[in-house]
């Protein structure tokens, strides 16, 4: 902080002028908009862009949660905002954030791609198979080499590691020219942040880790409002209170980050099916989803949205 900087003596004897800075550990309460949030957006959504999920129900249904909070909204993950989704283990979490990494890549876009376990190449090989789908559907020859160099992977483990990249992404992007005028061209998908940021939680005081989890949400929110990259953030769940259900992870510290929260349930799976009819070659598992907004809501304006799920990554139903 510059402000600790210079003589500490000449400090004690300046008194400070004008109202204090919010502390960087001040929660922001739940579902929360700074006026600075509003101002920027409403500044800039002229120049607002969007990366379709793959699914045009999804892109629709996300365009009607950025409607409650903003005039303008696009279709899909919107850039200048922090879209988070949740929810149990296999629900399709990941294969969804690759499925938007893939159309990201399409629109010429960069992805920092920042993951917390399992290895790189994983997702990688489940990308490139993700991008194959996506260009056989739109009926787009592509060659994948030059665009999937533009999805860069960065392993973190704790929130100090998470911290360090985002600070290079968005002293990056000051470089761009004219970056008010025209959104950041960047993707950052964070999977995911429950379990990268676990280890901070039970290895230093409870307080100190909500602190550094809190930090890590404002530098989120930071490359999103500030620098103007879509950000896709991926967390897991937690036993709601009494055991009753599930919720999403990470507590208190971590509810203002997200503009739009969405929680990801298994309706149905389909075990098996034909991805080519003239290979008859199988794919794993097809899953109906439905995403419904959260903090939960029983009114008929926030009604969950079904799509599927698989592989060859996110269509309709």
């Amino acid at each position: 902080d510059r402000s600790l900087g210079g003589n500490s003596s000449q400090q004690q004897q300046q008194p400070q002028q004008g109202p204090a800075s919010p502390s960087s550990t001040t929660p922001i309460m739940v579902g929360a908009m700074t006026a600075l949030d509003l101002c920027l957006h409403d500044q800039l959504s002229k120049h607002h862009s969007s990366i379709s999920t793959g699914s045009q129900t999804l892109d629709n249904w996300l365009a009607h949660q950025q409607s409650l909070h903003f005039g303008k909204p696009v279709d899909g993950v919107a850039t200048g905002l922090v879209t988070e989704v949740s929810g149990a283990s296999a629900t399709g979490k990941t294969q969804l954030a690759l499925t938007l990494s893939s159309q990201a890549i399409l629109k010429g876009m960069t992805v920092h791609y920042l993951y917390s376990s399992s290895s790189a190449d994983v997702r990688a090989l489940r990308l490139l198979r993700i991008f194959h789908s996506a260009c056989r559907r739109r009926q787009q020859k592509t060659s994948p080499r030059a665009l999937l160099n533009n999805v860069i992977f960065h392993s973190v483990s704790n929130a100090q590691q998470v911290m360090s990249v985002l600070h290079d992404i968005s002293a990056f992007d000051e470089d761009y020219p004219n970056r008010n005028e025209s959104f950041s061209n960047i993707l950052i998908v964070l999977d995911s942040a429950s379990e990268c940021l676990s280890q901070d939680m039970f290895s230093i005081p409870k307080q100190n880790s909500g602190i550094m989890i809190h930090k890590v949400g404002r530098a989120l929110r930071h490359c999103a409002r500030d620098v103007g990259c879509a950000v896709f953030v991926i967390n897991g769940s937690v036993s709601a209170p009494h055991g009753v259900g599930l919720k999403p992870a990470l507590g208190q510290y971590w509810d203002h980050v997200a503009h739009i929260r969405m929680w990801l349930e298994v309706v149905s799976v389909d075990l098996s099916r034909p991805d080519d009819a003239k290979t008859n070659v199988m794919v794993s598992d097809k899953k109906i989803l439905r995403a419904v907004r959260y903090p939960f809501d029983s009114s008929r304006e926030h009604e969950p949205v079904a799509f599927a799920i698989d592989a060859t990554g996110v269509v309709d139903v």
